[in-house]
């Protein structure tokens, strides 16, 4: 049986309100996550700053010497401390 043209165009129409309702529900799910996420130091995931990979892998030596210093700080005290 053939469709009419009304008939067709209406749905076509329930079949987008369908895809578009699907969607929204996930968008509204991934959200809902997205809002439940926290990094360690506390701040939600989203807030976070877009760096590079050279910026990360930058902070991310900074943060090695950093640690290497404290370090070397906290055996000089220790040796002191005997």
């Amino acid at each position: 049986m053939a469709l009419t043209q009304t008939e067709r165009a209406e749905r076509e129409h329930a079949e987008r309100m369908e895809r578009r309702s699907r969607v929204l529900a996930l968008e509204r799910r991934l959200d809902t996550y997205r809002s439940n996420v926290f990094t360690p130091s506390g701040r939600p995931y989203e807030s976070l700053p877009i760096v590079s990979l050279g910026e990360m892998r930058q902070q991310l030596k900074n943060n090695g010497r950093g640690l290497a210093a404290v370090d070397r700080e906290f055996s000089t005290m220790l040796r002191e401390a005997r």
